[in-house]
């Protein structure tokens, strides 16, 4: 009776088993309080305790600083207006965009490789630790928030041949990806990654569309926000040179991979860099980091030369983005 849960395994049960763990691993953080940057965002922030689109597109705590989040922006005064200070539906609703990205990830997922393995790796996006941050934290909504129009977007984009009307919504999705938080960015050379290796169709125009988007959200960022791009200084990152950024570039290559198979200790602020050469912060790290990356070009040739995956191979091996990587060219 129980195999029945799982033989056959179809999309239909995936999704349902991908719900209930989501709510039986996170269902403890619902009814948590506000904490930290919460009382800034929201609970003492009188920008958002109403629906005023001058202050969500205008200057606000949400568009300074460097950050243009106007939709997060919209998405805390809809969600203030309705709920006040009722945390357990921002909780509920932060849980419920991770279950929905997961579902749409394992979409992705299944266009590329086995059903079974697309449900591990989808089970694992959903309750790896590292994601904590994300799901718990009221304050990082942005997170699920901007990977939800990214992902959509996305999926929507694998179709082969691609109508005037849907590259409309991808791109309209683009758009509001970015406009939630500037790592929605990525999507954009996601999907044209994709073309390049799969479809080789329709290129130009992704092209063309991708430079339409940019050209609006920096208008909007600049001349409805008032937001240009400078460093925050209160970032200890952002006040390096380039040449002392590199240097700290092993050890957020590790961090992730440490994390990823022994996820202790994590932090929200990671604030850490490296400032000086040496065998524990560089020269471990450095050799560990070259050590996987030879791994990796040797699964690379494997994949090559025993399956017809490779392609597949590279999409997934570009497509992932570290923001504090980003952040060392920023």
């Amino acid at each position: 009776m129980f195999k029945n849960f799982f033989v056959p395994l179809t999309t239909a049960k995936i999704i349902c088993w991908i719900i209930i763990i989501g709510l039986i691993v996170y269902a403890n953080m619902l009814f948590n309080r506000f904490v930290w940057d919460d009382n800034i965002y929201l609970l003492f922030n009188p920008e958002v305790h109403s629906i005023n689109l001058i202050k969500i597109f205008g200057h606000s705590v949400f568009n300074s600083s460097g950050y243009y989040r106007a939709i997060t922006a919209f998405y805390f005064s809809v969600f203030y207006t309705l709920f006040g200070e009722s945390t357990f539906f921002y909780h509920l609703a932060q849980l419920l965009l991770h279950i929905a990205n997961t579902i749409l990830l394992f979409f992705v997922l299944k266009k590329f490789i086995k059903i079974n393995i697309s449900l591990f790796l989808s089970i694992l996006f959903l309750i790896h630790p590292i994601q904590v941050e994300s799901v718990s934290y009221i304050s990082s909504s942005d997170n699920p928030l901007f990977f939800l129009f990214g992902i959509t977007a996305l999926l929507l984009s694998l179709k082969e041949h691609i109508l005037i009307k849907r590259m409309i919504l991808i791109n309209g999705l683009l758009l509001l990806s970015i406009l939630t938080k500037e790592t929605g960015i990525l999507f954009f050379f996601v999907i044209l990654l994709y073309r390049i290796l799969f479809c080789k169709k329709q290129i130009p125009c992704f092209i063309l569309y991708g430079i339409g988007i940019m050209i609006i959200y920096l208008f909007m960022r600049i001349y409805i926000g008032n937001v240009t791009f400078y460093t925050l200084s209160l970032i200890p990152i952002d006040r390096l040179p380039l040449s002392q950024r590199a240097i700290s570039i092993p050890a957020i290559i590790f961090y992730y991979i440490k994390t990823f198979f022994y996820p202790i200790q994590l932090n929200a602020q990671q604030y850490w860099v490296v400032t000086s050469v040496n065998s524990y912060s560089f020269g471990i790290p450095f050799l560990i980091d070259l050590l996987s990356l030879i791994l990796l070009g040797f699964v690379g040739v494997l994949i090559y030369k025993n399956t017809n995956n490779f392609k597949t191979f590279i999409f997934f091996l570009c497509s992932y983005k570290d923001p504090k990587l980003l952040r060392l060219i920023s």
